[in-house]
């Protein structure tokens, strides 16, 4: 995909031949990699920053990419990762909805388990500012109209298709629930031994739904868990990674098919 020759590509991946500067332009340009861990090892991976072209540079695309971070690019690009991974698009993800009917109601249940936590934990001397800095914010987006907005009779129809989604999701949400208790008729060893045949395919799959900034932690949000840690020790590919249980791993496979439950 980065328009790199596949033998030379296996050869950087066993240390056989230096990264070169263009190579490593061409990976960046394609990929969501870190420089500064590209370079040195240092830091998140997935952050996803451009490399300036080697001619702007006046360096060579054959030269060493280590060598060329170090003395050209170290300084600001540590600097701009580093507000890459303080701002609050690196910190909690960004989400992108669809504006038809269901994409208005994914948003609104993501929305609402966002504002049960927010109200849970926000401390008393910050409930009436955190209520109207949203309200305020919202405000702005909806007065801010570009042209007419939309007649009555399209809100309406908008109105009646997204109760329509809503009854969808309670009632995959009722069918999910009859199934969890199905479960915890069946004999443990036997969902266990169902969980290890599975597992690997659905792995892979929570591993690409997750590898975007916040995945994670909006899987273990969901999930339940004490901390993104125990999701990272099920999906990390070591040697030492742990299997979930049956229970849930069908929860994880309900998060996949069901984006609005995020």
């Amino acid at each position: 995909m980065a328009g790199i020759d596949p033998g030379i590509l296996e050869r950087i991946e066993l240390g056989r031949v230096p990264l070169k500067y263009g190579a490593a332009e061409k990976l960046l340009s394609v990929y969501n990699i870190n420089p500064c861990w590209l370079a040195t090892g240092v830091g998140p991976m997935a952050v996803g920053v451009s490399l300036p072209q080697s001619i702007r540079l006046g360096v060579s695309d054959s030269s060493s990419f280590s060598e060329v971070f170090k003395e050209k690019l170290e300084k600001a690009l540590t600097s701009r990762v580093a507000k890459i991974e303080a701002s609050p698009r690196y910190k909690f993800g960004e989400l992108t909805h669809s504006a038809d009917p269901k994409g208005r109601v994914i948003a609104e249940e993501f929305l609402s388990s966002e504002l049960r936590s927010w109200l849970e934990h926000v401390p008393s001397k910050h409930l009436n500012k955190l209520v109207n800095s949203i309200r305020f914010a919202a405000r702005g987006l909806l007065d801010d109209w570009e042209g007419e907005p939309d007649p009555p009779a399209t809100v309406q129809k908008r109105r009646e298709q997204m109760q329509r989604e809503r009854n969808a999701i309670a009632e995959r949400r009722a069918h999910l629930k009859s199934f969890q208790f199905a479960l915890t008729d069946i004999n443990a060893s036997v969902k266990q031994s169902e969980v290890k045949a599975r597992w690997p395919l659905l792995k892979k799959r929570l591993q690409r739904e997750t590898a975007a900034p916040g995945g994670k932690s909006r899987l273990a949000k969901f999930l339940k868990v004490k901390s993104v840690a125990s999701v990272s020790q099920w999906l990390t590919d070591s040697e030492n990674a742990r299997e979930p249980g049956a229970e849930t791993a069908l929860q994880m496979l309900y998060w996949l098919e069901h984006p609005e439950e995020r």
